[in-house]
Order: structure tokens, then C-alpha cells, then sequence
């Protein structure tokens, strides 16, 4: 073996190797061979590692633009297409660059295959030995069909200069190519072909695909529509430009659809955009839905965990650059303390308890007899098994007068009315409008007779507890309702709306009037308390008993709809409680007067353009405050010298007569500066109010099912 010629042209046999390394490494001892062997060992380990650093370095330029695809074909124009490259299918505004890097690529494959063969073939062989004594002659072979690691340093005097250039310059025009063609799919928003995701990197790592094999977007408003989440249109009080899209995380790559199957998984560009929800979700058999991003927060992160699966988010803040992040309650202000009352829920603290447990146990020791007392009450006005529900004590009788007068005046019929009236005065004027009552001494011993001086305070509290009775009796009768406080006024009638079982609404357990708010504490539904429609069944049965039980929460949160809306989420996930928030300009509130952003919607309702179904003056500190606003918005239609509200209200005389309190068009004072005045923006209001009540008196049903057509025009309120 010492003596034989090495041919420099080709690799050696494996006889011929074994033989030349074992002597390189000092196998034989033969003193007499000693310089023979020490001529033969150098020039083979010059013509090895030639060899060797040949095959490494073509098969590294071809690993960088081979994808590990079956063997395919191209268009015919660029010819045979080489086994290592994969179909591509969109040729669009691309095709020269995409023929530029296969001739490339070819030309390397073809000039360098017979060396990578014999590379392959030598690496594969288990007959070759690496000595493990000389470290220098090891060699770690790359596979061409894994993605290859880092190559050690070469010394480009052991390779010929003329083919390392030439290997070179073809791998650096091939990347311009690639670069070029990838930008051109990202402007024609096309996936890029499976020979461009070779030369990208997966999106996300072997470690998430659990939850994260790939990642789409979805265009905003159409999930939405499709799939109805029930959440308030305008995410934000204020307008403010929000995000048009969602990002959907498929937790298998076979659950992608196989039009944006490349691009979702391929890290490189930008998330496909799906138009359809529905194709985008196709084959996903379980979707988490996660919202956030109400607070203008701008460092904000979010953190997706592959774990035991939690139907509730943690909120972690930081509320200086020195302290760590830390969980606090979610409703917890952006600015540590101040504003607090507008996010934080406090727990109820012994006092609270203590007050709450005695008015819960006057209640419950009175149930009984008073599901007995109302279920007389109601069966008579119930339609359709629905009926609609308010409460009032004496200091809010202006507000009960002004809603039955306003509704009288667009010729809306109230025959199916209950007020739970909690003193006999306002009782007594309920009656006097024609309305069914309700009326415990002992329920509503603590609920004062007069308004409350400011929202949130004692007073305010403890009327609360009545609207929460009221309710919870009315489930537990088996009826579907409509609550509302007293301050609202009908423009047109909910009722038919609320009763139709061909709209989307019809789904939905519960219909809440958008309250506007969007502060942390009323997420995510902002539902307002004070106008919602329920349908009886076991989920709302146990929302309404779950409020009752919560009375305590709601004394130290100051707030009956913070509780509330809490109980809607805390439900939903529990039960599948399913809400809904209204359409605000359908259902409109207070909002639209504290806001500047929209009043033009509020000119725009004055004038007559448009008409909400109803309108609820809330976002006011107190009672004095809603006067003022609906008198200037021409919402008033009570008599300024009514007798049943300035009077006596124990005085029988005085309580008899309170329908003739009524005007027949509302009573417009401008007072306030900073609000539009109905009378500046009604030139046509009496043509405006004569088609309104045209159209709720002639072309409405009787809600009965007689099919009996109402064209009353009567100037007495058509009730009871």
C-alpha cells in the first residue's frame, strides 16, 4: 500500500483509505518505510481534503435554495426542473426571477451532482473509520435533506479559486432573486411558492406548535358579524382607530386552509389575510376567543400558555419603571389610585355584609308570599308571556309620569306594564296611570322615598335593592321581560322587536342598551342595567338569583351594573349565558350627550332624521339634572302644576287626576349652554311627530295573537 501511486484525479478506494490513514496515523513501525509513508500520507491528505471541502461547500449552496420536496416539474420553458426544487404554482409578476434562480441552481446541481454523490456515498459508508486518535481527519458530513449546521472554517488555498468564486457569485444571485421575488408576492399579497418557504424559517418553533403552528388574520368587522360575540360595537367611548383585523393562532398546521397553508406557517412574511371567517376557521373544531386592548395602554404584552386551559385572563401591571410586574384585579387603574371609582371593585367590607344580610333575610322570609301576590298580578297584562318592568319610589313618580305621557303622545300602548312601586304614594299614582303595581312593605322598608341626592351614594344604593327584587321575582314567575328605569322615553316600541323570533337577536338570552362606558370595571359587554330584555330560562334564573345573593358586592362597589356586568361574563362562561349588547343608535343613552364626538347623530335625532327605539337619560349626577336635559332635548311632556307631584302625595284627590298632567307635545326649556336645544333643529316637528304616531298607532299588531289592528287616537293613555 505504501508504494502505490495516488491518483489526484480521483478519490481512493476504501482499501486504498484505510490503508493511507493508517499509516498517517502512525500504524506501521517499519523504520525502513518510514519516508515512503510520510510522501504518501501528505499527498493523500492533500487530495482527500480537496476533495472534501469541495463536496461540503456545494452541497451548503444547494441546501440554501433546495426545499426537501417531491420530485416536480415547472413550466416548460424553464426546463427539467432539478428533484430538490418543489411545484410553484404562482408565476405572476415573478416568472424571470423565478427562471433566473432555477438556471442558477441547475447549473450547480449539474456541475458539482457527481461529487456530491461520491460525498453522500463516502459519509453513508459504515466500512469507513474515522481514527479518533488524529481529530484533524474528522469531518462531519451535512444531510441535504435536514437543515444543516454551521460548517467549520475552510481554508480557500485547499480549494481550486476559480470554482469557490464561481460558487459564490451563483449563491449571491440567487439570494437578490429570492429577495426580489419575496417582495413582490408581499406587495400583490400572494403566498409565496413552496421554493421561496424552503428558503424562509417556520413561524413559530417545534415548542408551540401545541397552540401555535401558524398564524392568520381575519378581517375584524366580518368575524364579528359572523360569529356575534354580543360585544358593543365601538370598543371605545371615544373614537379612536382600532385594530381592522384578529389574529388567529391554529394550534396544527392541518387545520390551516390549504389556500394560506405557506404563508401562515412561514416566518418570513407577513400573516395571510383571510376575508371569510368561515374559511378561516373551518377546520378548527375549538376556538378561544381573547379580547384586550381597551386601555390605551401602549406597552401592553400578551402572553399565550400552553397549560391547563383557564377561562379567565390575569392582569399583571407595573405601575413604575423600579417595581416588578405583579397580578392585581383587573379593574385596577392604569394610574394606581387616582380615578379609582371608576375601575375598582372593592370587597364588601363587615358593614356591608352585616346591612345586606338583614335585608336578605326580610326578603326571603317574604318570597313565598309574594311570588303568590305578583303571579295574580301578572298573568292578566302578561303578552305573550312577556311583560315589561319598572320601579319606582316617590321621588322619581315625575319621571314614571313622563314615560307613560311620552308614550301616549307617539300613541304607544303600555298594557302590559308592572311598576313595583316601594311606598303606597307612588303606588297609588302608578294605579292612576292605568299601570298594573306591585307594592311589600316589608321588601322595601329601607328603600327611602325620595330620589337619590347623587348616583352612587346611600340612597341610590338601597333604591337598587329594589330593582334587584323586582327582577329576581319576575324570573321566578317563569316571564320573559323588559326592565327599564324611569327615565327613559319610548320612541318607538321594543317590544316587537324583542318578540321576533326571526332576527339574530332572538339567539341571545339577554339584550342589554350599550351604557358607553368603557371603563375596565363594565367589561366586555358595557351592558347598562337600566334597559335590558331577559328570556326566561334556567341560565337567566340563575343569573337573577346570583344577583340577589350579590347584594353585598353591590354596596361596596357603589354600583349595581359594575356587579352586574361581571355576573354576565362570570355566567357566560359557566353556563353559556349568552348577551348581547344593543346598537347605541338604536338604543340610545346619556352618551350622546356627554360625548362632543357623536352629537352630530344627536342634532340629527332632533331634527327628525332619525329616531332611536328608545332613549334613556342616564350619565346625569341626579334627578334635577335629567329634567334639565329632557326638557331642552324635547323629551318632557308633564305639566309643571301637576297636583300628584307637588301636592300632598297622600291626598286622594290630588292622586286621581294625574293623567290630565300630560301635554300632548313636549314642553321645550333651553337652559344649559353646552347642549343642543330641540326648538332650534324642529322646524318640522309637528309634521315629524303626526307621521311617528301615524306609524306606532296604524301599523302596529296587537302583540296578543288576535291579529287585531290598534287605531286608537284616543287623547286618554292607552293602558290598562
Amino acid at each position: 500500500t505504501a508504494s502505490t501511486s495516488i491518483d489526484a484525479a480521483a478519490p481512493p478506494s476504501r482499501k486504498k483509505t484505510k490503508g493511507l490513514l493508517a499509516a498517517a496515523a502512525g500504524g506501521k513501525k517499519n523504520n525502513n518505510n518510514r519516508k515512503k509513508m510520510s510522501i504518501n500520507s501528505i499527498l493523500f491528505c492533500l487530495n482527500c481534503g480537496m476533495f472534501l471541502v469541495m463536496v461540503t461547500v456545494t452541497h451548503r449552496v444547494l441546501s440554501l435554495h433546495q426545499p426537501p420536496c417531491p420530485e416536480s416539474t415547472t413550466a416548460a420553458a424553464n426546463g427539467p426542473m432539478p428533484r430538490h426544487l418543489g411545484v410553484v404554482t404562482q408565476t405572476s409578476g415573478v416568472g424571470a426571477a423565478e427562471s433566473r434562480v432555477f438556471k442558477n441552481l441547475r447549473e450547480v446541481e449539474n456541475n458539482d451532482r457527481v461529487l456530491v454523490e461520491q460525498g453522500d456515498a463516502l459519509a453513508n459508508d459504515d466500512d469507513f473509520e474515522t481514527n479518533h486518535e488524529n481529530p484533524n481527519l474528522q469531518q462531519q458530513q451535512p444531510d441535504r435533506h435536514q437543515q444543516h449546521q454551521q460548517a467549520p472554517p475552510l481554508d480557500g488555498k485547499s480549494v481550486p479559486q476559480f470554482d469557490t468564486e464561481k460558487l459564490r457569485l451563483i449563491s449571491d444571485m440567487a439570494q437578490v432573486d429570492i429577495e426580489k421575488m419575496m417582495k413582490q408576492y408581499k406587495e400583490q399579497n400572494q403566498a409565496p411558492p413552496p421554493l421561496m418557504a424552503a428558503k424562509s424559517t417556520p413561524r413559530f418553533n417545534s415548542t408551540q406548535l401545541r397552540f401555535a403552528a401558524g398564524m392568520a388574520r381575519v378581517d375584524k368587522e366580518k368575524f364579528m358579524d359572523k360569529y356575534h360575540f354580543g360585544y358593543p360595537e365601538r370598543p371605545n367611548v371615544f373614537v379612536r382607530k382600532e385594530s381592522e383585523n384578529v389574529l388567529l393562532f391554529y394550534g396544527s398546521k392541518d387545520i390551516i386552509p390549504a389556500s394560506h397553508r405557506a404563508a401562515a406557517i412561514d416566518g418570513t412574511v407577513e400573516p395571510p389575510l383571510f376575508t371569510d371567517p368561515e374559511e378561516a376557521t373551518s377546520m378548527c373544531d375549538v376556538m378561544n376567543v381573547v379580547v384586550t386592548g381597551t386601555e390605551n395602554v401602549q406597552r401592553r404584552c400578551l402572553v399565550v400558555m400552553d397549560h391547563y386551559e383557564s377561562h379567565h385572563v390575569q392582569m399583571w401591571k407595573r405601575f413604575t419603571p423600579e417595581e416588578p410586574l405583579k397580578l392585581v384585579p383587573q379593574n385596577t387603574p392604569p394610574d394606581h389610585g387616582k380615578k379609582a371609582a371608576d375601575y375598582e371593585v372593592m370587597p364588601p367590607a363587615k358593614y356591608h355584609n352585616e346591612v345586606f344580610f338583614e335585608d336578605l333575610k326580610t326578603y326571603l322570609d317574604n318570597l313565598d308570599a309574594s311570588l303568590v301576590k305578583l303571579g295574580k298580578v301578572l298573568k292578566p297584562i302578561a303578552i305573550r308571556n312577556t311583560v315589561t318592568v319598572m320601579v319606582s319610589n316617590h321621588g322619581q313618580a315625575n319621571l314614571l309620569v313622563n314615560f307613560a305621557c311620552s308614550a301616549q303622545s307617539r300613541g304607544i300602548e303600555l298594557k302590559n306594564v308592572i311598576v313595583f312601586a316601594t311606598d303606597e304614594a307612588t303606588e297609588q299614582i302608578a294605579q292612576s296611570l292605568g299601570f298594573a303595581t306591585f307594592y311589600d312593605k316589608h321588601i322595601f322598608a329601607r328603600v327611602p322615598t325620595e330620589s337619590a341626592p347623587l348616583y352612587g351614594d346611600l340612597a341610590f344604593i338601597k333604591i337598587v335593592w329594589g330593582k334587584i327584587v323586582a327582577s329576581h321575582l319576575v324570573a321566578m314567575l317563569g316571564y320573559d321581560f323588559i326592565f327599564q328605569d324611569v327615565d327613559v322615553v319610548w320612541f318607538k316600541d321594543p317590544m316587537e322587536l324583542f318578540m321576533d323570533k326571526t332576527t339574530r337577536e332572538s339567539e341571545f338570552d339577554m339584550l342589554f342598551q350599550d351604557d358607553g362606558v368603557r371603563t375596565p370595571r363594565f367589561a366586555p359587554f358595557a351592558a347598562n342595567s337600566g334597559f335590558y330584555f331577559s328570556r326566561n330560562n334556567a341560565r337567566t334564573m340563575e343569573l337573577f338569583t346570583a344577583r340577589v345573593l350579590a347584594g353585598n358586592r353591590i354596596m361596596s362597589a357603589f354600583s349595581e351594573q359594575a356587579v352586574f356586568d361581571a355576573l354576565l361574563i362570570e355566567h357566560g362562561s359557566l353556563y353559556g349565558l349568552r348577551v348581547k349588547t344593543l346598537r347605541e343608535e338604536d338604543f340610545s343613552a346619556g352618551r350622546y350627550i356627554a360625548d362632543t364626538n357623536i352629537r352630530k347623530w344627536l342634532i340629527g335625532m332632533l331634527r327628525g332624521d332619525h329616531l332611536p327605539f328608545v332613549f334613556h337619560m342616564n350619565w346625569t349626577l341626579n334627578a334635577k339634572e335629567k329634567l334639565q336635559k329632557m326638557a331642552q332635548l324635547g323629551m318632557w311632556y308633564v305639566k309643571d302644576t301637576c297636583p300628584a307631584l307637588v301636592s300632598n302625595p297622600q291626598d286622594p284627590v290630588a292622586v286621581k287626576d294625574v293623567r290630565s298632567c300630560c301635554l300632548a307635545e313636549a314642553e321645550i326649556k333651553c337652559t344649559l349652554e353646552n347642549l343642543p336645544c330641540a326648538s332650534d333643529y324642529r322646524s318640522n316637528k309637528t309634521e315629524k311627530a303626526n307621521e311617528v304616531v301615524a306609524r306606532n298607532s296604524t301599523n302596529r299588531t296587537d302583540r296578543s295573537g288576535t291579529g287585531t289592528n290598534s287605531t286608537s287616537n284616543s287623547t286618554t293613555l292607552n293602558v290598562k
